[in-house]
């Protein structure tokens, strides 16, 4: 019999999957993984059936440890909602999935915060990701802040940002 933790510790996350397995080397029961779960044993009647092993799909597994890590880290910090900037791209449409996964949809809010650099389209993405998966949006213009940020490196360093330079300001 194995019996194994689950949730989220600092850096490491322990998946559960407790298991008890026959002196043949089958696998008998299992418990859930990245949730707590049991099982009753009979230790008296160990012949029981054994259960068949489907591989895991890797993605479902990570996606699993991902939202644990994250609902465990909330709780056991004191977080129960969540704010997060939505770009309109894959990284923050992941983020934003696993995010509402671990607090309920009903506890965060997406928001976009575009430039002069930004598309309609990144704004678009950024709006119906939030809707497809239920969390608040907003949309708020980081222009007045890039501006300032902008006028002052350009003040310090004596000429001011173009080209690639000063697009890649903004994601600063």
């Amino acid at each position: 019999i194995t019996v194994n933790q689950v949730g989220g510790n600092d850096e490491l996350l322990f998946d559960g999957h407790s298991m008890l397995i026959s002196n043949t080397g089958h696998t008998i029961k299992t418990c859930k993984g990245f949730t707590e779960d049991y099982n009753v044993i009979d230790t008296n009647n160990l012949n029981q059936e054994i259960v068949k092993q489907t591989k895991p799909n890797p993605y479902e597994t990570m996606f699993n440890g991902l939202v644990m890590g994250c609902r465990d880290y909330c709780q056991k910090t004191g977080f129960k909602t969540a704010v997060l900037g939505l770009s309109g791209g894959i990284d923050s449409a992941v983020t934003a999935c696993i995010v509402a996964k671990a607090l309920g949809p009903e506890n965060v809010t997406g928001i976009a915060m575009p430039s002069q650099y930004s598309s309609q389209h990144s704004i678009d993405d950024a709006k119906a990701c939030a809707e497809l998966i239920g969390i608040q949006f907003n949309q708020i213009s980081i222009q007045p802040i890039l501006n300032t940020y902008c006028e002052n490196i350009n003040n310090e360093l004596g000429t001011p940002l173009t080209g690639l330079s000063l697009e890649n300001i903004q994601p600063r």
